[in-house]
């Protein structure tokens, strides 16, 4: 039941066309409830779609003002962990309007199977 690369690009690519347009129904949707976000900050248990859509909320128009316009991924690494969870290693391009990489993040992603097609990310890591 693990999902292939492609099927994890496929996912990826979706995330984030939700992302650079500001489709916060859509990204809520890219994400199993309840979630963790992880960082050196400390965790952020996330218990509903809502908290989701209010952490993304005005994302989009704040990069835009910045002179980004979409986001990219890239799936460096993938691992399946069980039958229904995989590791994704995925660095992010923001693209300026030429569609160069003017900036970068990286995340580490454990992603939850629901179905074959459909993973959903359970647990976001940022990683440097």
């Amino acid at each position: 039941m693990n999902p292939t690369d492609e099927h994890l690009r496929r996912f990826l690519v979706r995330y984030g066309e939700a992302l650079s347009a500001g489709d916060l129904k859509a990204i809520s949707g890219c994400y199993a409830v309840p979630s963790l976000v992880l960082s050196d900050e400390g965790s952020v248990p996330i218990a509903a779609r809502e908290e989701i859509e209010a952490a993304f909320d005005g994302a989009a128009e704040r990069y835009r003002a910045q002179g980004l316009v979409a986001v990219r991924p890239t799936l460096v690494a993938s691992e399946a962990l069980s039958e229904r969870l995989v590791s994704a290693d995925v660095r992010w391009d923001y693209l300026d309007e030429q569609g160069r990489s003017a900036q970068q993040n990286a995340y580490r992603y454990v992603l939850r199977l629901e179905d074959e097609a459909s993973p959903r990310i359970q647990v976001v890591i940022g990683t440097r």
